[in-house]
């Protein structure tokens, strides 16, 4: 539970700015230094020290506002609104709902890939007539976590007949 505030502020800096966004808008001491306390956080989780997250915690939320401040400072806006971004398996989505808006993101997600709610929806259509969609309707409250594709059939081999 010591790690909640932490991820509360994480989760709403990533909202507002982007995800994985402020180390690339704050000078290179800045953005060490944010590298530095993550990866002292991350090493106390593993040693399962107490004390020691309890104390990377406010180190990191600290940082998370030092980076703000200085992104601002810089000129920086934080992320328009009526974008989304979710990570999974170490890539970042980005959603937007309308096409025409690409203009107004300027350079925030430059490099970045954005999808729109049409495409979304297409992707979804063609996923949902398959067991997607007969899961959904026998458990509305469920949750997509992972697809995997089904392994290759392996048939054994057989001995030529001899004719």
């Amino acid at each position: 539970m010591m790690l909640a505030p932490f991820d509360h502020a994480m989760n709403a800096s990533e909202e507002k700015w982007g995800v994985n966004r402020l180390p690339e808008l704050v000078s290179v001491d800045m953005a060490e230094k944010w590298g530095s306390a993550m990866a002292k956080l991350n090493a106390a989780i593993s040693e399962g020290n107490p004390e020691e997250i309890k104390a990377r915690v406010g180190v990191c939320i600290r940082g998370l506002a030092a980076m703000e401040a200085e992104a601002i400072a810089h000129g920086h806006k934080p992320k328009p609104a009526e974008v989304w971004e979710y990570e999974y398996e170490g890539r970042v989505f980005a959603v937007m709902r309308e096409g025409k808006d690409h203009k107004t993101l300027g350079d925030h997600f430059k490099g970045r890939r954005i999808y729109t709610m049409r495409e979304v929806a297409i992707a979804l259509n063609h996923l949902d007539k398959n067991l997607f969609a007969a899961v959904k309707d026998q458990f509305p409250d469920s949750n997509l976590v992972g697809i995997k594709k089904a392994p290759p059939v392996e048939f054994p081999e057989f001995e030529e007949v001899p004719f």
